[in-house]
């Protein structure tokens, strides 16, 4: 059985919204509850939430894409049939799926562990020392003792890249009311901030 989900009831004054983010892909699994997708208005970031445990089976609109309040946005198979399948299975067969996937988690922590040696051997970062060394394409495996921000950001490096990207909604809508505040303040106000 096929679920919508739909965009909320939006605030008062606001006619509609921009699909932001969604955070499932088609035909990932969603819990009941779990947020699926972020509006984004003038005013506010809205999450909306999965209505039902199920597979995310459509998306209708994407990132980008305007959409009105009450609108469906997208579609979830509800998982009520996969339930009473799994309850009809036998023992064996349950063993037989569940294996696979302890056999997965043992490879994945074998995986973490050497990950874990191999970064108590590097230099201890600060998450943001770490950061920073990765924007500015500098290698910590060389350097010994424990790295702050302020060390690698001193180090000299090329011309810093630059991105632009586009305004959100409520970004835009704060720069026209500071524009419209700066235009409506007396000259004499200005000079005094």
């Amino acid at each position: 059985m096929a679920i919508e989900v739909k965009v909320p009831l939006l605030p008062e004054s606001i006619s509609d919204a921009t699909v932001s983010v969604w955070h499932k892909k088609v035909g990932d699994k969603v819990a009941r509850d779990e947020n699926i997708v972020d509006l984004e208005t003038d005013k506010v970031m809205l999450e909306v939430p999965a209505p039902a445990e199920g597979i995310l089976k459509e998306i209708i609109y994407q990132a980008g894409a305007t959409v009105k309040a009450e609108q469906v946005i997208a579609r979830i198979e509800a998982s009520s049939a996969k339930a009473s399948t799994v309850a009809k299975e036998s023992p064996k067969e349950a063993v037989a799926e569940v294996a696979p996937a302890v056999q997965k988690t043992a490879a994945s922590a074998q995986k973490v562990s050497t990950t874990a040696q191999q970064t108590v051997s590097q230099a201890v970062l600060s998450p943001s020392a770490r950061r920073a060394a990765a924007e500015q394409g500098i290698e910590a495996q060389a350097m010994s003792a424990r790295i702050t921000k302020t060390d690698v950001t001193t180090i000299p490096s090329g011309a810093r890249p630059e991105k632009r990207v586009p305004m959100t909604r409520i970004r835009s809508r704060i720069a026209e009311r500071l524009l419209e505040v700066k235009q409506n303040t007396p000259c004499s106000l200005r000079l005094m901030k």
